[in-house]
């Protein structure tokens, strides 16, 4: 069913009786709300860079799971909201962590866009959540993360869900999570995905970090080196990492582009099969990336995915 057109503002989204809950995380900075109420859902790429066809597509999408499936929204341990985007028992299933700064969560273009594109793909995908901001602090989005993929694989079959060799996604900070869990150093208790697939993510928290990322993670211990060095991506690779496909701008105006570097010579030294793909632009934030410079990434990656089962 069609909920909202082109012609459709963001305020009415963002008022809307089943999405309003998402308002923080559909604008998650302060202040873009109230930059962004008046615009219309048709001019989403000229204002927050992301295609307005696919974004029109998943609000309705969104909405009318909320309404019809029962199993759409799940609540993991009391407190941790999954969102599952099925289409298929005998589909593969996608994991996708949304970034945002170990702040606040972006589900809208790095959760259930993304979501909703991986669906007409032929695949399921599940957005899970985490602890952020004040609640951030290590090892609490560690713990959230696994908690949600455990959740999981204990009621695939409730669920109707294929979890065999399954991909996990992340975005920025989302990509230092899913990066963080699947390194056998963590000793953390799930089964591990098939390949990881990374978007633009944060891999230092030493030199080339994003400030932000590093100080909810670590809070009022930053400056602590010894911790900096023990979450920074690279330190945690071993032989049995996942193959990973890695995606970033390289004039990224919010995460360096040094931590792809990082990862892609770790990655190489390690022998894990991996595939990098480098874009010119600045912008950080893409998620899916329809009708930009990177809209072919998850084409891409889909591809390294199903060449390595």
């Amino acid at each position: 069913m069609k909920y909202f057109n082109e012609f459709d503002t963001f305020k009415k989204v963002a008022l809307d009786e089943n999405l309003k809950i998402f308002k923080n995380t559909f604008f998650p900075w302060d202040g873009d709300y109230e930059r962004l109420e008046n615009v219309k859902l048709g001019d989403s790429l000229t204002y927050l860079g992301v295609d307005s066809t696919t974004l029109i597509e998943t609000l309705n999408d969104l909405k009318d799971r909320l309404i019809n499936d029962q199993n759409f929204e799940q609540i993991v341990d009391g407190y941790l909201p999954l969102y599952i985007f099925n289409i298929s028992k005998d589909a593969k299933t996608i994991i996708v962590i949304p970034g945002g700064g170990y702040e606040k969560e972006c589900y809208l273009n790095e959760g259930f866009m993304v979501s909703h594109t991986l669906n007409k793909l032929g695949y399921n995908a599940i957005v899970i959540s985490y602890r952020v901001s004040k609640d951030a602090k290590y090892p609490n989005p560690f713990i959230d993360a696994t908690a949600s993929i455990k959740y999981l694989f204990n009621n695939k079959d409730k669920l109707n869900l294929n979890l065999d060799n399954y991909a996990l996604m992340g975005f920025s900070a989302g990509g230092h999570l899913a990066a963080s869990i699947v390194s056998e150093k963590q000793n953390l208790d799930f089964i591990k995905p098939h390949t990881l697939i990374l978007g633009y993510p944060v891999i230092s928290l030493e030199k080339y970090t994003h400030l932000g990322t590093c100080k909810n993670l670590l809070q009022e211990e930053i400056d602590n080196i010894e911790l900096r060095k023990k979450y920074s991506i690279n330190n945690l690779v071993t032989k049995n990492y996942p193959n990973t496909y890695l995606w970033q701008c390289d004039n990224d105006n919010c995460v360096p582009f040094e931590n792809s570097i990082i990862l892609a010579k770790t990655l190489n030294e390690f022998n894990i099969p991996y595939e990098f793909k480098i874009y010119h632009s600045e912008i950080h934030g893409l998620g899916i990336g329809i009708n930009t410079v990177c809209d072919k990434w998850i084409l891409d990656a889909l591809n390294f995915y199903q060449k390595g089962l």
